[in-house]
């Protein structure tokens, strides 16, 4: 006579302990979330910026080397066509040419660094915003898909690639969200 209201009863507690269980595990699991970083990258404004700036600056240093590199050409090309050139004029040609081949080493130098620097400072700007990003929209982590193996698979549910990038521009142009 009892035994048919211990047996719901039972069911019933058995039943709320497993619904409690499973929200509990569906709401305490950390939020993860991935991004494109090489998208990111190539999205993140100040990285378009800095880019243009470094080709505004390669421009006109390449005009420059170009002025020089089209004169040493005519000027070579007028002492070839000599029959005997003038040792002093061919020597001063030589010292010309040997010093804008250093100048032009030395723009291919300084525009890597120019770019490493860029790189550098976009990335440590880039990972900043990523972290308040995450911290900000309660993620316990947010990956880095760099196309390295670094992560092999990950549901595109998970992928937060473009709501990161509208965060990052927003920052850098200083609006909040």
């Amino acid at each position: 006579m009892w035994t048919k209201p211990i047996v719901i009863i039972f069911s019933l507690v058995a039943g709320l302990a497993g619904l409690g269980l499973g929200l509990n595990a569906h709401f305490c699991q950390p939020k993860i979330a991935f991004v494109h970083l090489t998208e990111v990258f190539d999205q993140f404004k100040m990285k378009q910026e800095m880019q243009m700036s470094l080709q505004r600056e390669e421009l006109v240093a390449r005009k420059a080397l170009d002025s020089i590199a089209f004169l040493l050409t005519e000027e070579g090309n007028r002492l070839d066509a000599q029959e005997k050139p003038d040792q002093a004029v061919v020597q001063d040609y030589l010292r010309r040419k040997e010093t804008y081949l250093a100048q032009r080493q030395q723009f291919e130098q300084s525009k890597q660094m120019a770019t490493a620097n860029y790189d550098s400072q976009i990335i440590t700007r880039m990972t900043q915003y990523i972290k308040d990003y995450g911290s900000e929209n309660g993620y316990k982590y947010i990956f880095g898909d760099d196309g390295n193996g670094n992560i092999m698979y990950a549901e595109p549910m998970d992928d937060v690639t473009a709501p990161v990038i509208a965060y990052l521009n927003q920052r850098y142009s200083g609006k909040d969200k």
